[in-house]
């Protein structure tokens, strides 16, 4: 799916992002499996130009519910980012 991103505080915006999403999910009855990933660009507002750059991201979260009203949870999670000052 496209992503479009804004992010500000005080009214002023600090960041600006687009790029793709996708998410896949495994129901195995009192098992989950949950995959996110993740691309997109960020460009900064100008005094942090050196910021700009792509962001790869890659989220797993694997569930389990022994009961109606446990659950428990964990995962691994991936990120790379780019930017134009290394």
């Amino acid at each position: 799916a496209p992503l479009v991103e804004w992010n500000g505080s005080g009214g002023k915006t600090l960041n600006r992002a687009y790029g793709v999403r996708s998410e896949w999910n495994l129901d195995k009855g009192s098992w989950t499996w949950n995959t996110e990933a993740e691309w997109k660009h960020l460009s900064y507002s100008d005094k942090t130009r050196l910021l700009d750059g792509s962001l790869i991201s890659v989220y797993n979260t694997l569930s389990y519910f022994p009961r109606n009203d446990l659950m428990l949870y964990g995962g691994i999670d991936w990120q790379q980012r780019k930017a134009k000052e290394p």
